[in-house]
């Protein structure tokens, strides 16, 4: 099976671009207007103590919620964004089996202690799922090496190391248990910090045609992601 890979997953903030970002976007509020060169503008959603930024279309809403029960292994409150074409609401990410569009949410928070001494790459790559409500999960490397998997098909997988971070990047197609509705496509990138346990997570759902007709704006969600390489 071939595996598409990625033009850089990921990239750090680097100077002096760490220096106009403090400047500019940090020094004002959490989610930003700003105008690109091609005069198209879009919403930087920014986490300002970590200095890590994303962009999105700029008629899609960005929330603030709770950080869900999966990322309980997260020390105290963490900084959690739902992000999606306006009117959806943020509960939507809890079932997007019917949503016609794209629905997403970005998490940012410290790793317990206890629980990074455990925190294995797997954890980084892991596809979680659901059937049957329970919960599972199968490794995206088994799945390389596998072609005959008619339920997950992994699309797209890369692994990020650099400046301090490691993680990956993946995209995967995932069968519906209800027949009548078609797959699902999942993109996530998941990172952590290994010197400050910092862990890092965005993801976006869409059934597969709403994927197929927003990716141009998944890609730049993606492709924008920003994560500052020397934070305290």
């Amino acid at each position: 099976m071939a595996i598409a890979t990625y033009a850089g997953a990921v990239a750090a903030v680097r100077t002096p671009t760490a220096n106009v970002l403090r400047a500019v976007a940090f020094a004002t509020a959490a989610v930003l207007v700003a105008t690109s060169c091609g005069g198209e503008s879009a919403t930087y959603v920014v986490n300002k103590p970590a200095e890590t930024y994303f962009k999105v279309p700029k008629n899609w809403d960005v929330t603030a919620i709770i950080a869900p029960q999966d990322d309980q292994f997260l020390r105290g409150t963490s900084w959690a964004r739902f992000f999606a074409p306006e009117g959806l609401p943020p509960d939507v990410i809890n079932d997007p089996s019917k949503s016609l569009e794209p629905v997403g949410m970005a998490t940012i928070g410290q790793i317990e202690q206890g629980v990074y001494d455990q925190f294995s790459d797997v954890q980084l790559r892991a596809i979680v799922f659901t059937i049957a409500g329970e919960q599972q999960y199968v490794d995206p490397v088994d799945l390389i090496n596998s072609q005959d998997d008619d339920f997950i098909r992994l699309l797209a997988f890369e692994a990020v190391r650099q400046d301090g971070l490691r993680g990956y990047r993946l995209r995967y197609q995932i069968r519906q248990e209800d027949p009548t509705l078609p797959p699902l496509v999942w993109e996530q990138t998941k990172l952590v910090h290994d010197n400050t346990h910092t862990y890092y997570s965005v993801k976006v759902v869409c059934q597969l045609d709403c994927f197929i007709k927003f990716r141009s704006d998944i890609d730049t969600i993606f492709d924008s992601l920003r994560v500052r390489r020397d934070q305290p």
